[in-house]
């Protein structure tokens, strides 16, 4: 970059506010101070003294006169390209960051676990879009504690999650319950059955999610409650993944209700019978407590707490 480029930046990010230099371009272009200032609704002192300051910070004179015209010379042609690049360079700053602020005026950032998403659509999403059907979603999926970051960077507007919130928040509702099924392959001793207890499965191999999510947590506790530690052969990245492999008889496996209603339909779902067992989990949407929204969070957090109902209604704003 040249040095009259650079200063040039310079001068137009110390000057953009008072338009001189949208002044400047438009003198240029008309030749004329007095067609100018009417053009540009300012008078024509006000005109000539930001011409003037312009030429100061230059150094040199950007225009002759001749007759009753203004016409640029060397310095001004030269300054005017640079200038009318600069303001070029701008209005499309502008109009994409309008465009940008229009679309994230209707774009919502939802992060939540992989055994959430049934629960997200079915309560969240489908309804809400129904009602605002311009509004697009961002769906982050992760662990608790990754989405929770997330959240708490600004990544994302709410989340979906089974972390339990601080209860001296305000800055979270209950959603739903999300209960949990043993599902065994045909063949099983177990796949005529409805119910059964989790110890009957102590001696089987169980297929579960990657370490470090949520359900793959929840398995380990669930059978350790039952008092036995799953066999594990196989871990996956998705539920139905897992579903498959329990339908191949390659083992037995903890399946939230949302996924017991699809394919494949020679898996059998059976009702944890055992005592004191906690076969469930809570659901809550979170939001940050703190800092402002755009109208369409708002929006969406009110319809949130609409639906759900919220004893302890938050200070949304």
């Amino acid at each position: 970059m040249t040095i009259l480029a650079r200063f040039i930046r310079k001068l137009y990010d110390s000057i953009v506010r008072d338009h001189e230099l949208v002044w400047f371009i438009k003198l240029a272009e008309t030749q004329h101070v007095t067609w100018t200032a009417d053009e540009m609704d300012i008078t024509q002192p006000t005109l000539s003294r930001a011409i003037s300051r312009l030429e100061n910070e230059l150094g040199v004179s950007l225009f002759s006169r001749v007759g009753r015209r203004l016409e640029l010379n060397e310095y001004g042609k030269l300054f005017y390209k640079y200038a009318r690049s600069a303001v070029t360079e701008l209005e499309i700053g502008k109009q994409q960051v309008a465009e940008l602020a229009s679309l994230a005026a209707q774009h919502i950032r939802m992060g939540t676990l992989h055994g959430l998403v049934p629960i997200l659509i079915q309560a969240l999403v489908e309804p809400f879009h129904t009602r605002s059907p311009a509004t697009t979603f961002y769906f982050r999926l992760g662990s608790p504690r990754d989405i929770l970051d997330e959240l708490e960077l600004g990544h994302l507007d709410f989340i979906l999650t089974t972390t339990k919130p601080d209860k001296n928040e305000k800055n979270w509702i209950r959603v739903a319950k999300q209960v949990f099924y043993l599902a065994v392959g045909p063949g099983h001793a177990l796949a005529d059955k409805t119910k059964a207890y989790l110890s009957e499965v102590a001696s089987d191999d169980f297929i579960v999610m990657r370490s470090g999510t949520a359900m793959r947590n929840l398995t380990t506790s669930l059978c350790h409650q039952a008092g036995f530690t799953p066999n594990i052969v196989l871990e996956s990245n998705e539920i139905a993944a897992i579903r498959s492999l329990v339908a191949y008889g390659i083992g037995v496996a903890i399946i939230p209700k949302a996924y017991t209603t699809r394919e494949p339909e020679n898996v059998t779902y059976l009702d944890i019978r055992d005592d004191g067992i906690r076969n469930f989990r809570d659901i809550d949407l979170v939001w940050k407590s703190s800092g402002s929204r755009i109208p369409m969070l708002n929006t969406f957090l009110d319809f949130a707490l609409e639906t759900f109902g919220d004893e302890t209604r938050p200070d949304l704003r």
